[in-house]
């Protein structure tokens, strides 16, 4: 059997408690192939840096197994460091396990990558996972049941929009996908133009290679996944949940709008929308257009800090503008 080099990547951040579990769980894989794999920490305010040179200077990390860590200069954000680490890795695979999740299966790689080996239609594999609730204490096996409930078979190919509506969850530790298509997503208008702008990076990326090829789905739990309400994705805070979901909207309609036009016409068709739905001749609410998409509308630096001042209105526009996206994805789920 072919072993080729998989790239494994962990971005972290803060993530003290859990970053030893994180590693542990790459370098105690059996796999024969050489592993490739990037640790990029965001200039994190605790002591991850210090346990992760620590450790890695009295663990013996096996032969096959090169570590490449690196710490950034200063914060840069989630979403840029995955993308800068996504960037260094130069496998024939590429696989991704966060600083607060980890694998619990030693042979993760060596099943995915044998059946992507052998089935060229495949473009990604992705398992089922455990969740861990951290306030709780609390472990749920197999929490991917949407995957078991609604794809049976592990050979289904289904639309991107699927991935879009959360009706097939993949989540990002359980992943290996092909590299060979990486270059062909960084020069799409879409990532050119959105890709540092939303609050996650790995949706964006399983939508595009769906387009590419079928997806793999290993009923087996192969991960754990940490719940807690530190992420954004698991926010009660109503101000981060708006906006995450802004940006699922913002997602959601630019793919889909780039899947039957040039995304130079995209802006534009939306700001007509807009206006369309809109009641803009009172100069209020022309201001409110400028708040809510200040990308479209060439807001001024000054007039967003005049409403960002003010909490209460602010929460108002994100609700406002919730509403709009979610108003603007319907219409193009219509196309």
């Amino acid at each position: 059997m072919n072993n080729p080099r998989v790239s494994v990547i962990t971005i972290t951040y803060g993530h003290e408690k859990y970053i030893i579990d994180t590693i542990e769980g790459i370098v105690k894989q059996e796999y024969n192939g050489e592993i490739e794999y990037i640790i990029s920490n965001d200039c994190s305010p605790d002591d991850t840096d210090k346990i992760i040179t620590d450790y890695l200077t009295r663990i013996n990390i096996p032969a096959n197994i090169t570590i490449k860590y690196t710490k950034q200069e200063k914060n840069i954000g989630i979403i840029p460091n995955f993308i800068w680490a996504l960037k260094q890795a130069t496998g024939k695979y590429i696989s991704f396990c966060e600083g607060d999740d980890f694998w619990t299966d030693y042979q993760k790689l060596a099943k995915q990558i044998s059946f992507l080996e052998a089935n060229d239609s495949y473009v990604l594999s992705n398992t089922d996972c455990d969740a861990y609730y951290q306030d709780s204490g609390m472990l749920v096996k197999n929490i991917n049941f949407l995957n078991r409930k609604k794809y049976r078979c592990i050979n289904d190919l289904f639309p991107a929009k699927d991935i879009l509506d959360a009706n097939y969850i993949i989540r990002t530790a359980s992943v290996v996908f092909k590299a060979s298509f990486l270059n062909e997503y960084y020069n799409s208008e879409f990532f050119k133009v959105y890709a540092d702008k939303l609050m996650m990076a790995d949706t964006p990326l399983w939508t595009f290679l769906s387009t590419k090829g079928k997806f793999h789905y290993l009923n087996s739990s192969t991960m754990v996944y940490r719940v807690s309400e530190s992420g954004v994705s698991n926010s009660t805070n109503e101000k981060k949940s708006l906006q995450f979901d802004i940006s699922v909207c913002d997602m959601k309609y630019a793919i889909i709008f780039d899947n039957y036009y040039s995304f130079s016409k995209f802006l534009k068709y939306k700001n007509n929308l807009i206006y369309n739905h809109l009641n803009v001749t009172a100069l209020s609410k022309k201001l409110d257009l400028y708040y809510l998409f200040p990308r479209e509308l060439n807001s001024e630096n000054t007039l967003l800090a005049k409403y960002a001042s003010k909490s209460n209105l602010f929460k108002g526009f994100l609700e406002y503008k919730f509403r709009i996206t979610l108003m603007f994805y319907n219409q193009l789920c219509k196309i």
